[in-house]
């Protein structure tokens, strides 16, 4: 493989970045969606709202791989690539969606109704279909419905250690001090310092507003000497992420509020209109004549299969020979997505994580592109172009243009998220991650 340019807006300067939730060993999620506890500082930061999707990113588990050679009018099978158009209604003939996407016959990325539909069809064809909450996003359930609190009660002061504090503020840390702190809407002041242990005090301003980063707005309500009343500002139609998933809020409270951990479509008849626009029939690697392959089917045979950390939807594939392509002699790692995808939802803040987390012990650098916001998420600035060696890398590895997509130096790839139909699956994915990222860097130093 060639070696990968390095990048152009990033090699010359050091950029801040994003706060980061949590780190992995030792974050802890409340019940309530409005409170995370951050390594050892206990920061408050609320939970992200995320914008309403397009149904047709819905549609799709995870996206299309381009894996056939040539084109044919033959019908349909499993292991055929397929590029479709299609039109999307309820039962009253309202129109939700409609586009066109490519994905594998029988690779469980779409619901099931909607790839069974297309088996038989030839190039050109159309169908109609009719799915079944059964066949689509299943039936709605009443027990997704959650009541959880506005309302929280926080210790005005705080305990942390100075090695944890100094990776969340750039400012000095000397009793009296006022810090910003990264992810801490309001300033916070150095009580004491007793050699590593240190005495943080929230300073909010009683009866304002504050807009973090992400998520919804915090109202202070009361204040005093010892703890803090502070309320989440929503609106109904609001998603939250929750340890259940996605959720949409349906109704606010004065203290409480309702959100609905259901799908979207949930509980609904789903029609579709399906055209095919082009088949690509599978081909195994041999020769019609059963001889050797060429030189070419060879090498794009010889992938490495990285071993899933659990029951997978996408797995992570390598190229064998390789070189880890690095910058400064650290390993270079992607991810590609565009806003609303909610796969790339699902998966950006365990990419997140991990990335940060080895970017601050210094071992990496990364790349978080928002495609169709053209901004690197894992930077403070808001970056107007993606350079052309970071689209000439996504190009080489997902020649249709699927997301999200995820590149570990050059050498190892995923399209398409790997844990999302399992109870546990963002550990998974940033165990996975993890995994990945030790591998190139220990390839990287063999170099």
């Amino acid at each position: 493989m060639a070696e990968k340019k390095k990048s152009k807006t990033k090699a010359s300067k050091k950029k801040s970045r994003k706060p980061v939730k949590a780190k992995p060993e030792a974050a802890k999620v409340e019940s309530k969606p409005m409170v995370v506890k951050v390594s050892k500082i206990n920061l408050i930061i609320a939970v992200a709202v995320i914008a309403i999707v397009a149904f047709g990113a819905f549609l799709m588990f995870g996206p299309g791989i381009d894996r056939g050679k040539g084109t044919s009018s033959a019908s349909i099978e499993g292991g055929d690539t397929v590029e479709v158009s299609y039109v999307g209604t309820y039962t009253n003939g309202t129109v939700f969606d409609e586009g066109e996407f490519g994905f594998v016959v029988g690779s469980q990325q779409l619901i099931p109704c909607f790839e069974q539909a297309v088996i038989g069809m030839k190039a050109g064809e159309t169908k109609d279909v009719s799915c079944p909450p059964d066949s689509a996003y299943g039936n709605y359930n009443t027990t997704k419905l959650q009541e959880l609190p506005r309302v929280d009660v926080i210790d005005r002061e705080i305990g942390t250690d100075l090695e944890a504090l100094s990776q969340y503020t750039e400012d000095e840390i000397v009793e009296g001090a006022e810090l910003t702190v990264l992810g801490v809407e309001w300033p916070m002041t150095v009580v004491s310092i007793d050699g590593n242990n240190i005495t943080l005090r929230h300073e909010p301003v009683l009866n304002s507003l504050y807009i973090p980063m992400s998520g919804p707005a915090i109202m202070i309500l009361q204040l005093d000497e010892q703890s803090i009343t502070m309320r989440v500002e929503l609106e109904v139609g609001d998603q939250l992420r929750l340890a259940e998933g996605i959720g949409t809020v349906t109704e606010v409270r004065e203290e409480t509020f309702i959100v609905d951990t259901n799908h979207p479509m949930a509980g609904k008849t789903l029609n579709f209109e399906i055209t095919i626009l082009n088949l690509t029939e599978y081909v195994e690697t041999e020769n019609e004549g059963g001889d050797e392959a060429t030189v070419e089917e060879q090498e794009e045979a010889e992938e490495i299969i990285v071993t899933p950390v659990g029951e997978t939807t996408n797995v992570f594939k390598g190229r064998a020979g390789a070189e880890i392509c690095t910058e400064g002699g650290k390993p270079v790692v992607y991810e590609f997505y565009t806003t609303t995808c909610p796969h790339c939802t699902w998966v950006k803040d365990s990419f997140t994580e991990v990335m940060q987390e080895y970017i601050d012990e210094g071992k990496i650098v990364a790349y978080q592109w928002a495609l169709d916001k053209n901004d690197d998420a894992l930077t403070e600035e808001a970056e107007t172009e993606v350079p052309d060696d970071a689209i000439a890398v996504y190009t080489d590895f997902n020649s249709r243009g699927s997301v999200p997509t995820f590149v570990f130096g050059c050498k190892y790839y995923r399209i398409g998220s790997g844990y999302e139909r399992v109870d546990n699956g963002k550990e998974l994915e940033k165990q996975e991650f993890r995994q990945l990222l030790d591998m190139i860097i220990e390839e990287a130093g063999g170099q």
